[in-house]
């Protein structure tokens, strides 16, 4: 896979390279960008990493290396508000909320696109490289690394 990033890369100098995955996907996500930065595969600039229901990966250094080389600022803005969720049940997140404060929808969406934005984007994105990019595509455990101009 490395090889083939690299070759892409080289081809399609002005696109993104995305890392995406849900769950344990997720966490392969996370380990994967990191692998493709230390090693000079693709530039910091050009890295995004999008993961859902991610499980937690590797300790406190492994957490801030990540938010120090794959750095998002809630809404996508530099100052804009945001809090620390320690947990469930942390006092300065859901639990601050009275329960008819709390709506579903709140979870719909992320950097200020809809849920549906990004469904529709990673559909794209994974159907094209699985029918141009590749012959057997590198889904596994619900992870994808994905080219995006």
């Amino acid at each position: 896979m490395e090889q083939t990033l690299k070759n892409l890369v080289g081809i399609y100098k002005n696109y993104e390279v995305w890392f995406i995955g849900h769950s344990l996907g997720g966490a392969k996500a996370e380990m994967s960008v990191l692998s493709m930065l230390f090693k000079h595969l693709v530039s910091q600039k050009k890295v995004k990493l999008l993961t859902f229901g991610s499980t937690r990966v590797g300790d406190m250094s492994f957490v801030n290396l990540i938010e120090t080389l794959v750095w998002y600022p809630n809404g996508m803005r530099p100052g804009a508000k945001y809090f620390v969720c320690l947990g469930a049940e942390d006092p300065q997140c859901s639990t601050r909320l009275s329960p008819w404060e709390i709506r579903a929808a709140d979870n719909d969406v992320y950097f200020e696109r809809s849920m549906q934005h990004w469904f529709v984007m990673v559909s794209e994105v994974i159907f094209r490289s699985c029918n141009s990019l590749s012959r057997t595509p590198n889904t596994v455990a619900g992870s994808k690394v994905a080219l995006m101009k």
